[in-house]
């Protein structure tokens, strides 16, 4: 016999269990059910926009795949100071974000790459048709990001758990970026950090 377990808690909102993934809600949503902004990639650029990071553990973990619907993880380069992943509309598109999700699924003994302590940033501004990926790199590390959303302590992960966070503001940009500070191990700031799959609401 299988089971469906559902529980209202006061900090976190609705949890649910379900095939194996932990779900929670964190704050809570006014606007309705957010939609996904991103469909899945199969690369690195789709139709809708392109995937930037701060770079991967190996090739296998190449940053596309925490915007893929497949099994393999988006795992950061070992041991950076900050490490990042960023999301760049096609041609300038201004987008809305009222909220993302994060799911985590690195299993129970390596439950240290969750990320515990990250920031949303939106950028706006429109690059040239022609920009190669080198300038767009070299503005990817720019100083002139935003943060909208910033969370600390986010521990306890499960083995395979999704997260969902709500904006307090809606943030409109072309580039959003989430830049991480801390990992759940105790090593010195990140060792890595490990994202199935990310979604901006």
């Amino acid at each position: 016999m299988m089971f469906t377990l559902m529980i209202q808690v006061v900090v976190f909102g609705l949890v649910v269990v379900s095939n194996g993934v932990v779900s929670s809600q964190h704050d809570v949503c006014t606007s309705g059910p957010l939609r996904p902004l991103i469909p899945f990639h199969h690369g690195e650029t789709s139709s809708t926009g392109t995937v930037n990071a701060s770079g991967s553990y190996s090739p296998e973990y190449e940053p596309y795949h925490a915007f893929s619907s497949d099994s393999v993880f988006w795992i950061s380069k070992v041991y950076q100071d900050l490490a990042w992943i960023s999301y760049t509309f096609r041609n300038g598109q201004d987008r809305t974000v009222r909220g993302y999700r994060f799911l985590f699924c690195n299993g129970d003994s390596l439950k240290t790459r969750a990320p515990k302590r990250f920031e949303l940033q939106t950028l706006k501004v429109k690059l040239p048709e022609d920009a190669s990926s080198s300038s767009l790199n070299i503005f990817l590390h720019a100083d002139s990001w935003r943060t909208v959303d910033s969370r600390c302590c986010e521990t306890l992960w499960h083995g395979c758990e999704e997260r969902t966070y709500y904006l307090g503001t809606p943030a409109n940009g072309t580039h959003f970026r989430f830049l991480f500070h801390e990992d759940n191990d105790a090593r010195a700031p990140i060792v890595v950090v490990s994202l199935r799959n990310i979604q901006l609401l």
